[in-house]
C-alpha cells in the first residue's frame, strides 16, 4: 500500500499478459463486465485498492486554521462566524464514493470467489463506508442511510436524512461486520502493510462512540453512552495490545519510522502517490512553491506544559524570554521558534529565522513554524509539491488510550485516566517528579480531569487534524469566541550588518538570545481584523441549497435557514 499506484500497474500488467507478445490479444480492462472483474480476485482487488485509495482519509493542510491552532494566512469566513447556508461543501463526491462501495460488496457478493477471499475484502470495505457516515455525522448528524447501489431508474432514489442515532447503529453495524470477520487480520506485512485491519475497526469504532457519548450528540450526558464508548475502547485497547500494538518509544520519529506498532488506521504514500504537507508546512526556502500552512498560534505554544508537568503559569521554571527551555520535550519537537536549530533537509541542521527583514517570501504569521511530520532526512524531491511521503496517521494507539481515558473520567474512574495521562506523559519525556504525577494535579474532579485530557489531546495531536474535532464534539467551540490568535514576533536589538557576523549554529542563542533579539506578542495575520467567532449553529452544518434541490425528501438541518431536521435524535 505504501506504493499503491505503482503495484496496481504492476498486478494490472501481470494479469494481462504472460509475455509482450500476446498483450494486444488480452481484453481491455475498462469494457470488461462486472462478472469477469469479480470472478478474478486481482481484478477485484484492484477495484479495492482504488476505494482506498478515494476514500482513507489524508493529509489536510488549512484545518488547523479553523480553530485555535495554526494563525491565520488567509482571510478566513468559517472561524469568524461568517459561513453561510452554502459554504460547508456538497455531498456529490461523497455519495458517489458510497455508491460504489456498495457496488463492490454487491459484485463481491454475486463473484465465484472463494467466500475467505470475499469476507476479507468485504471487511475492508464496510470500514471505508463507516469512515464515510461517520465523518458526514459528526459534521451535519444524520443523513440519508444509502445500503444499495442506486441508479437512476431507482424508485427510492430519493432518500430522505435517517435520525443520527440510527446513522450511528448503522456505522458500528459495518464495523461489527468486519470485526466479526474471521480472517481479517490485525496486521498486514510486506507490499500489504497499510490496509484497514481488524486493529483499525476496532478503534474506530471507540472513536465513533465517544463522539455519539460527548455534548455535541448528548447534551443531557446520557451515562449509557459512556458506557458503550468505555466498553468499545477497552476492547480495542486490549485487543490491539494483545496483536502487537502500543506507544511507539519515540514522539518525534513516530511518523518516520513507517508502520511502527502506535501506527493503527494510516494512509500510504510514496513520492509516485504523494501529498503536499511538507511543503505546504517548511519554509518558503524549502517549500519548493508552496506555503502558509500550520503557524502554531502563541496560544498553542503557551498550551505544552514544563518539563516537570507543570503549566507554564505556576512554575518557577518558566522564563518568558527563554521560552522554549524546560518545557515538555514535545514542545520543540512540534514548534519551532526563532533562532532554534533545525534539520529540515536531509539531515543539515541550520537555524530557524523568523524576524524582519524576513529571509523568506512568506513569512509565519505567527513567527513560530511546525515540526509535525516534517522530515529532517528528505531530499529536495521528497519535499517538492505532490511527492511529500510521509504516512498520514488517522489514528494511532495513543488515541485509543485517550480515547478510553475520557470514557473513564466522564464515568468517575479518574485512577484508569490518571494512568492514560501518565503514560503518555512519560513516554513525551515528562518527569515524575516525587509524587510520580507528572505534574498532574492530584484529586481531579471529573470536569477537572476531562480537561485535562482535553489540553493533553491538544498538545499530542497539535497538527493531526483532531483539535477542531474535540473542540465539537466537546462543545467548547464557544470558549474560543472573542479570541485573537496571538504571534510571537521577534525583533532584531541592531541592524542586520551589525548581525551578520553572528548569524551561525555556533551562536549562543540558547543563553543569550535576548541580547539580541527582543519579542513582542501580536495578533496573528488576519485576525487583527477579526475575532474567533462560532455560532451555536455550527455544531451541525447545513444541507447544501444545490443538495437541497437535486433531493426534494431532505430536510434543512434545524438553525440554518427555518430547518427542521433535529441532528440529536
Amino acid at each position: 500500500m505504501k506504493k499503491i499506484e505503482y503495484i496496481l500497474t504492476i498486478i494490472l500488467c501481470m494479469s494481462l499478459c504472460t509475455n509482450c507478445s500476446d498483450v494486444l490479444d488480452k481484453n481491455d480492462l475498462g469494457s470488461m463486465s462486472d462478472k469477469t472483474v469479480y470472478d478474478n480476485a486481482q481484478y477485484t482487488l484492484m477495484v479495492l485498492d482504488k476505494l482506498h485509495r478515494d476514500i482513507v482519509p489524508s493529509w489536510e493542510g488549512g484545518i488547523a486554521e479553523d480553530c485555535d491552532e495554526s494563525g491565520p494566512n488567509r482571510v478566513q469566513k468559517y472561524p469568524w462566524g461568517q459561513s453561510g447556508l452554502d459554504d460547508f461543501g456538497r455531498w456529490n463526491d461523497t455519495y458517489g464514493n458510497i455508491r460504489k462501495i456498495n457496488s463492490f460488496l454487491e459484485n463481491l457478493a454475486a463473484g465465484s470467489l472463494e467466500q475467505e477471499t470475499k469476507d476479507l475484502y468485504s471487511a475492508q470495505a464496510f470500514v471505508m463506508r463507516a469512515w464515510i457516515y461517520f465523518d458526514l455525522t459528526r459534521k451535519y448528524g444524520g443523513v440519508p442511510i444509502v445500503k444499495n447501489a442506486q441508479t437512476p431508474s431507482d424508485d427510492n432514489l430519493f432518500t430522505p436524512r435517517s435520525k443520527t442515532s440510527e446513522c450511528i447503529q448503522f456505522i458500528v453495524q459495518d464495523l461489527d461486520d468486519a470485526i466479526a470477520v474471521g480472517n481479517f487480520p490485525y496486521t498486514w506485512s510486506g507490499n500489504d502493510a497499510g490496509r484497514l485491519t481488524k486493529a483499525a475497526a476496532l478503534a474506530l469504532k471507540g472513536r465513533v462512540l465517544l463522539y455519539w457519548a460527548s455534548p455535541q450528540f448528548n447534551p443531557n450526558s446520557d451515562q449509557s453512552r459512556w458506557t458503550a464508548a468505555y466498553n468499545a475502547n477497552k476492547e480495542a485497547k486490549e485487543k490491539l495490545e494483545a496483536n502487537g500494538y502500543g506507544l511507539f518509544d519515540n514522539f518525534y520519529t513516530l511518523w518516520f519510522e513507517e508502520m511502527n506498532r502506535e501506527v493503527v488506521f494510516v494512509r500510504r504514500f510514496s513520492e509516485t502517490n504523494g501529498h503536499s504537507w511538507e511543503s505546504g508546512t517548511r519554509n518558503t526556502d524549502k517549500a519548493t512553491g508552496m506555503d502558509g500552512w500550520n503557524k502554531p498560534t502563541w496560544q498553542l505554544a503557551k498550551a505544552f506544559p514544563m518539563i516537570t508537568g507543570e503549566p507554564i503559569t505556576e512554575s518557577s521554571l518558566y522564563d518568558d524570554v527563554f521560552f522554549w527551555k524546560n518545557r515538555d520535550p514535545r514542545f520543540a519537537q512540534t514548534i519551532a521558534w526563532n533562532t532554534c536549530k533545525w534539520a529540515q533537509l536531509e539531515g543539515i541542521e541550520e537555524r530557524y529565522w523568523s524576524y524582519p527583514p524576513y529571509p523568506y517570501a512568506n513569512p509565519s504569521c505567527t513567527n513560530l513554524g511546525c515540526r509535525k511530520a516534517i522530515n529532517p532526512n528528505a531530499t529536495e524531491y521528497q519535499i517538492y509539491i505532490g511527492r511529500n511521503t510521509t504516512d498520514w496517521i488517522e489514528i494511532r494507539f495513543a488515541e485509543v488510550l485517550m480515547n478510553l481515558a475520557e470514557c473513564a473520567a466522564e464515568l468517575g474512574n479518574n485512577d484508569e485516566a490518571y494512568a492514560v495521562l501518565k503514560q503518555i506523559r512519560a513516554r513525551a519525556g515528562i518527569t515524575a517528579g516525587a509524587s510520580n504525577m507528572y505534574g498532574l494535579k492530584a484529586n481531579m474532579s471529573k470536569d477537572e480531569m476531562t480537561r485535562a485530557i482535553i489540553l493533553e489531546r491538544q498538545i499530542e495531536f497539535a497538527f493531526e487534524g483532531k483539535r477542531l474535532w474535540d473542540l465539537r464534539r466537546r462543545r467548547m467551540l464557544q470558549e474560543l469566541n472573542g479570541m485573537r490568535r496571538e504571534a510571537r514576533m521577534a525583533a532584531l536589538k541592531m541592524t542586520e550588518e551589525e548581525f551578520a557576523p553572528y548569524k551561525n549554529l555556533e551562536t549562543d542563542f540558547e543563553n543569550q538570545y535576548d541580547l539580541y533579539f527582543i519579542d513582542n506578542i501580536e495578533i496573528a495575520g488576519e485576525d487583527r481584523m477579526n475575532v474567533l467567532n462560532f455560532p451555536e449553529n455550527y455544531y451541525f452544518y447545513p444541507v447544501h441549497s444545490e443538495d437541497l434541490v437535486t433531493n426534494s425528501k431532505l430536510e434543512q438541518t434545524a438553525g440554518w435557514d427555518n430547518g427542521t431536521f433535529d441532528p440529536l435524535q
